[in-house]
């Protein structure tokens, strides 16, 4: 695909999910989705993780992976490269390559773009670029109620790595944090977009 100068963008990766995601059945054998495998493993062979925050995690992994079960999703299952972002793109003489399968799976579209709307929410993604990427894929994620479920592509080695974050109440309201799937739909937060292939 033509693109990516002088380095590989966001309308870039949006262009190569969306012709990804079109291609259909895949010729080899896919694993299923399971976002939290991962995870859980490193929890199962984890060493000198004090017993209440392994058995929180743990705990906590198999909720998320039970509300997840019951997520409805817009678009279609099928091929997904599982974790998508523009540092897993190349270039050379103005042709970009969707490259790092090691976590393709047979699972929901919306899982390869979340970890762009959550760059846009968390770290400091301008809402343009954003709003190029859903443009050029023809979706937006942030219109589907799901995508508050607060996961994405690389969040299991965050939970790994902060039990005791997760415990603490959000600051100032003496209110607990909620790490569980919600259905809610993010008020004036993007358009629902009807799928085109870009």
């Amino acid at each position: 695909m033509t693109g990516g100068d002088p380095a590989p963008t966001h309308i870039d990766l949006a262009r190569s999910l969306a012709r990804f995601h079109a291609l259909g059945g895949c010729p080899c054998e896919l694993a299923g989705f399971d976002p939290l495998r991962v995870t859980a493993s490193r929890l199962a062979a984890a060493n000198g993780v004090p017993a209440r925050d392994h058995g929180f995690l743990t705990a906590r992994c198999h909720e998320l992976n039970q509300q997840l079960r019951h997520l409805e999703f817009a678009l279609p299952l099928g091929p997904i490269h599982g974790d998508a972002h523009t540092r897993n793109l190349l270039t050379d003489l103005g042709i970009v390559v969707l490259s790092d399968f090691e976590s393709a799976a047979i699972g929901p579209r919306e899982w390869d773009l979340l970890p762009t709307a959550i760059a846009q929410e968390r770290y400091g993604l301008p809402e343009e670029h954003y709003q190029e990427f859903a443009d050029a894929y023809g979706f937006d994620v942030r219109a589907w109620p799901g995508q508050q479920a607060g996961m994405g592509p690389g969040d299991g080695r965050r939970i790994v790595r902060r039990p005791a974050g997760m415990r603490q109440p959000i600051s100032g309201s003496g209110r607990p944090r909620s790490w569980g799937v919600s259905q809610r739909r993010r008020g004036g937060r993007g358009r629902s977009r009807g799928r085109r292939n870009a």
